[in-house]
């Protein structure tokens, strides 16, 4: 009973940092972090997809990027995926009770 508890501690927290590391993060100057998907990057700019639309930044304005993997990148596009359809449903679901 106490490893089965121990294994699913161990579980979750593992899942929680899996997911935590699925998004790329922009370390700004300013102190504050967002998490999204580098969409496009050149000289001066970062696009930041997060998701439900896109940020632009200049480059003046990051201390720092943290890149996730290729199967982050995947991962992440495909909870956004998940969700949006998820919310498509329930949209159509209070449409349909009113």
């Amino acid at each position: 009973m106490a490893l089965t508890r121990f294994l699913m501690a161990v579980f979750l927290v593992l899942a929680y940092f899996n997911s935590r590391a699925a998004a790329d993060t922009l370390y700004l100057k300013n102190g504050r972090s967002i998490e999204g998907v580098i969409g496009k990057e050149d000289a001066d700019d970062v696009v930041l997809d997060l998701g439900f639309g896109a940020m632009k930044f200049s480059k003046d304005e990051i201390q720092r990027i943290e890149r996730s993997s290729p199967q982050g990148v995947k991962l992440i596009r495909q909870k956004w995926e998940e969700k949006r359809v998820a919310d498509e449903a329930s949209v159509r679901d209070m449409a349909e009770k009113n």
